[in-house]
């Protein structure tokens, strides 16, 4: 499903976890270059706790910043499905790359994640990187 550049919001994404909690077909989600904000990344992240059949997320470029990227941070505890999630051009600093670092070290399905264009300075690549050290399943690690 391909919602990219479609002014998608807080309120969207609202009605869009409710169907994805008992959708059985959404494999990839792109909502990509919209406005959800840290408001709409909490309410995504809800339904990647209990999404069986997501395999891929896309929310770049919609000003997700620290409360709603630790929430997704927090769901890939939880979650055994979801291979591919990209986080770029958002609002994400060092904080939250170390709350993913510890989602890695539990989570076994991730196998790509992309923070290219956030702030994750030397303390988020650092932790990021020791992550690696106890997650063999991530072969894709993208930040700059």
């Amino acid at each position: 499903l391909d919602l990219s550049r479609t002014n998608f919001s807080y309120k969207g994404a609202m009605v869009l976890t409710e169907t994805l909690k008992i959708n059985r077909t959404i494999s990839i989600l792109r909502i990509g270059c919209n406005k959800l904000r840290d408001e709409g990344a909490g309410e995504l992240a809800e339904a990647i706790k209990v999404k069986k059949t997501l395999n891929e997320l896309c929310v770049g470029d919609n000003n997700i910043g620290h409360g709603g990227a630790k929430r997704l941070a927090n769901a890939l505890e939880v979650n055994k499905t979801l291979t591919e999630l990209d986080l770029e051009y958002n609002k994400i600093g060092a904080e939250v790359a170390k709350a993913l670092s510890e989602a890695l070290k539990i989570n076994k399905t991730l196998t790509t994640l992309n923070l290219r264009y956030n702030k994750i300075g030397d303390d988020g690549k650092k932790a990021l990187s020791e992550a690696l050290n106890f997650n063999a399943t991530l072969t894709k690690l993208q930040y700059d």
